[in-house]
């Protein structure tokens, strides 16, 4: 019950939960593979963003636009996130995170985190949960294909963001594109 009180608070309509094998290596095949960049817009109570989200396995970099300049690059360990206009870098350790272990791409180290699958119509909503948040990632589904559209988080502190996904492509990144630059290291 609690799982589906928690598809219903991210407003994604959910018709089954299920949590099965096909289910997870299809997912955890998409994220092994896929290499893709998209303008996002992002909301939550306090604010509005946008700007461009670059996926690659087990990397994330987010480079914000507006309302401000900033970076924020991640992998399954740490996460760094720049603010230009103050020059001042946060980083913080994920290894615990759900972000960071939803980097990991690695089905065993997912199902430490309660990992729950839910179908909607033409879709599929996977999401790991533990003590610090919950992440989930929305993907529309057609013929067995998954496409990703959103991304919900939930903290601690009970702050849901929705981050949606624009003109999503494939790319090929540089072998250093999400390194973190040197000047905020």
């Amino acid at each position: 019950m609690r799982k589906l009180l928690f598809c219903i608070s991210l407003m994604m309509p959910c018709s089954v939960l299920a949590n099965t094998e096909s289910d997870m290596a299809q997912v955890e095949g998409y994220l092994k593979q896929a290499h893709i960049q998209a303008q996002f817009d992002s909301v939550s109570k306090h604010e509005h963003t946008a700007g461009i989200f670059e996926y690659s396995p087990g990397h994330l970099k987010i480079m914000y636009t507006y309302p401000y300049h900033a970076l924020l690059i991640a992998d399954s360990k740490h996460l760094y996130y720049h603010i230009d206009e103050n020059d001042s870098t946060t980083r913080m350790n994920l290894t615990n995170q759900p972000l960071g272990i939803f980097l990991s791409n690695n089905m065993n180290q997912w199902n430490t985190s309660h990992p729950v699958i839910q179908h909607g119509s033409n879709s599929l909503q996977f999401s790991l949960a533990n003590s610090y948040g919950v992440i989930a990632m929305n993907f529309t589904t057609y013929n067995d294909t998954l496409s990703p559209y959103s991304i919900d988080m939930k903290d601690r502190q009970n702050t849901i963001k929705h981050i949606q996904f624009l003109n999503i492509q494939k790319r090929t990144f540089s072998e250093n594109n999400f390194d973190i630059p040197k000047n905020i290291h």
